[in-house]
């Protein structure tokens, strides 16, 4: 497996096998001490991580402002994480709510999420590591869930290189202060290939943004080379998605990445800001109702 070398988690469980982490009580990060120090090597900690513990789970417990990551869970097979309220300072840096990475029959149940970030992002490595270590996410299902505050709300990237595929994210309510729920992000190293992921029967309460989808995302030097291929999007479905935004958000790719990548089915959307595309103008929207003050709708670029 792929190492990098970071500050130790505030909790660290590695090669624990079934591991239960359980309770009615708080963990606090104390984030905002840390907020200025750059993430990095020598900079910000996370709350949990879990690494090679099959068979593993955490419940219950009030996680309160992770200096960044809040629950890591890497490389393990057979996790389940229940009935967690976590809740980040809108000021914290990179607090991810959940990171699933290179992790497979993940379950996400009835959990709050809050975060200066992604509330879910799911990761399969990072560029040449990551297709070397060529470990997957998969088999994940996130459900009864509810997003507040947050940059993405159930996010895949963008360290994709190693492939995520088979996630359903179902019956989720994604509330106001949150945007980019429905978020795909990488860039022209990542590669990796992202498909049959469902989001459905999910709702909408007047959110920032709806979608995401950005295959050059923060191209800030040094970049490593370009992958072979990039990255491909395919049988991306949105089922029963319904709801009001200020804006629908936006799709923006090439050609290859999101050729017959989206598909929709009884989506309706109310939103103050079109959606825009740009990049490639062959997308299929047939399914998606959107409704717009003025003008179109959709905006091809």
């Amino acid at each position: 497996m792929g190492h990098k070398w970071g500050k130790s988690a505030f909790l660290n469980f590695d090669n624990c096998r079934g591991v239960s982490v359980s309770g009615s009580g708080t963990i606090d990060g104390n984030g905002v001490a840390w907020k200025n120090i750059p993430f990095g090597s020598s900079g910000r900690p996370r709350l949990i991580c879990f690494t090679n513990c099959d068979g593993g789970n955490i419940s219950e417990l009030h996680l309160r402002d992770q200096a960044s990551w809040c629950v890591h869970v890497l490389y393990t097979s057979g996790f389940t994480v229940d009935s967690l309220d976590i809740r980040a300072e809108h000021t914290i840096p990179s607090s991810d709510g959940l990171d699933i990475d290179s992790s497979d029959d993940v379950k996400v149940t009835n959990t709050y999420f809050e975060a200066n970030d992604d509330c879910i992002s799911i990761k399969s490595g990072k560029d040449e590591d990551g297709r070397r270590v060529a470990r997957p996410s998969e088999n994940i299902l996130i459900e009864n869930c509810r997003f507040g505050y947050g940059h993405g709300g159930v996010a895949f990237g963008s360290e994709i290189s190693g492939n995520v595929r088979h996630v359903l994210i179902r019956n989720c309510n994604f509330g106001k202060a949150n945007r980019s729920l429905v978020r795909f992000k990488s860039q022209p190293s990542r590669g990796g290939v992202v498909e049959d992921i469902e989001y459905r029967d999910i709702t909408v309460d007047n959110v920032e943004s709806v979608f995401d989808i950005n295959t050059r995302w923060r191209m800030v030097p040094p970049l490593a080379p370009p992958a072979d291929k990039p990255t491909q999007l395919k049988n991306i479905r949105i089922v029963n998605l319904k709801g009001t935004c200020q804006a629908a958000g936006v799709f923006s790719g090439d050609e290859y990445s999101l050729k017959d990548s989206f598909h929709f089915e009884n989506c309706n959307l109310q939103a103050q800001k079109s959606l825009v595309v740009s990049g490639y103008k062959e997308l299929d929207f047939t399914g998606l109702t959107l409704k717009v003050p003025n003008g179109n709708s959709i905006i091809f670029k």
